[in-house]
């Protein structure tokens, strides 16, 4: 509760009107090999992307640090479906503790959610819900600025990653995320 109210405030010194917020997340498509099995090809494969990938969605703070993830998530399924993992929880008992917010894309399928600040891509008509978007847009930099220094820090997740089903990948993916 500590930390979410220190990164609320850093927050809101810079962007007034999002004094709640605490965070926010996005998701990365890591590539992978073809695996030998239909049925896991199947389970892999991105259609949009035309490749097989595996999903991993990352909460940023203000200061860099990654307080929630979820790690090695198949292909087929979205940033905010994958977020029914764990992540919506955890940030929902993070608002129940201290009205703590997270700034997500459009793309997420809890519209409603009171923790959830979705910024549109769209301006909206009135003054203040446009300065109130324009700071959301903002904010969502902390991510952006978070996936591009873990890519940065590990140029070879753009490489194949090698399809395996012992769970050395996983292991990988999360010794990458605490040296980041």
């Amino acid at each position: 509760v500590e930390k979410v109210r220190f990164y609320q405030q850093v927050i809101s010194l810079k962007y007034p009107l999002m004094a709640d917020v605490w965070g926010t997340w996005d998701g990365l498509k890591l590539l992978i090999q073809n695996p030998d099995s239909e049925r896991e090809q199947n389970y892999l494969y991105n259609d949009w992307k035309h490749s097989h990938f595996i999903n991993c969605v990352f909460v940023f703070c203000p200061d860099g640090k990654i307080p929630l993830c979820l790690l090695n998530a198949p292909s087929t399924f979205h940033d905010s479906t994958m977020a029914d993992y764990g992540i919506y929880q955890g940030i929902e008992h993070i608002y129940q503790l201290c009205r703590g917010k997270i700034v997500v894309d459009s793309a997420f399928n809890l519209s409603n959610a009171e923790y959830l600040i979705k910024y549109s891509q769209q301006d909206p008509l009135t003054p203040h819900l446009l300065l109130q978007n324009r700071q959301a847009t903002s904010i969502r930099q902390l991510s952006e600025w978070g996936m591009r220094m873990i890519q940065g820090s590990f140029p070879r997740l753009k490489d194949s990653l090698y399809y395996e089903e012992r769970g050395d990948r996983h292991v990988i993916l999360r010794l990458m995320v605490n040296l980041y």
